[in-house]
């Protein structure tokens, strides 16, 4: 009998207008696949180039599934972590041990399952001086490099409810690296300044959870979601989305 019912996997799929480059893929592990691939590649090639590598990262559904992939995946275990710096995105000002602490969840996912030096995996204090003692460690660190090439190399993000992404947040444009907001608990935060400073910028979003906040980052405008303040200068973004991301065709 011949079956008249769609296949959703064969339906083709709204590729969203979004600021920098979009990969889509049908299904999350595809996805995943992607992104870690590209992380991969520009790990190596900065690796090659300035004989290290920083790399920002955020947590998340998602970014948990793809650390998973980095560790267990025997295709990207060579990623070289040995010469990996790793930097928050954001954290609570709260102790490791706590529950809403984004370094205790990157410690369990990723520094205690790789190769990075523990001198090399940057935690995000949780005092009143938080933001600014990050932000004197990274200028410190990252002025080893040569003028100009003193930036984050990779920066890994997840777009959450509302269109917001670690670290952005609407209202003016915040000086320096590092910014310091709310209150119970203080949030320590790259600003959007030097995350777009970054080489590469790449954004997951899977789930028909997200359809709706890709649809507002499409239309763009004075009403845009905060993640559309990722605008790399000198860098690139690329979106990962799944088909259910981007919604009906």
């Amino acid at each position: 009998m011949l079956d008249l019912v769609p296949n959703p996997e064969e339906q083709p799929v709204r590729r969203p207008s979004l600021h920098g480059s979009v990969v889509v893929r049908a299904a999350p592990e595809d996805v995943l696949d992607a992104a870690a691939g590209d992380l991969f590649a520009q790990a190596v090639a900065c690796v090659r180039r300035f004989g290290d590598f920083h790399l920002a990262v955020a947590v998340g559904p998602a970014l948990d599934r793809l650390y998973t992939r980095l560790m267990c995946d025997p295709t990207y275990r060579a990623l070289p972590w040995k010469r990996t710096h790793l930097w928050l995105v954001e954290e609570a000002g709260v102790p490791e041990s706590d529950a809403r602490s984004r370094y205790g969840a990157m410690r369990e996912s990723l520094v205690e399952h790789s190769d990075i030096p523990p001198e090399q995996a940057h935690p995000i204090g949780s005092g009143p001086g938080a933001a600014a003692e990050y932000e004197s460690l990274l200028r410190e660190t990252l002025g080893w490099r040569e003028k100009g090439h003193d930036r984050l190399d990779a920066v890994l993000l997840e777009l959450e409810s509302g269109g917001v992404v670690a670290g952005v947040r609407d209202g003016a444009e915040e000086p320096g690296l590092m910014t310091a907001r709310g209150v119970d608990p203080r949030v320590a935060a790259m600003t959007a300044a030097f995350l777009n400073a970054s080489r590469f910028i790449a954004v997951l979003a899977l789930g028909a959870g997200r359809a709706a906040d890709v649809r507002a980052l499409s239309g763009g405008g004075p009403g845009a979601p905060p993640a559309s303040r990722l605008r790399p200068l000198g860098g690139e973004l690329r979106w990962y989305l799944d088909r259910a991301a981007c919604g009906p065709a």
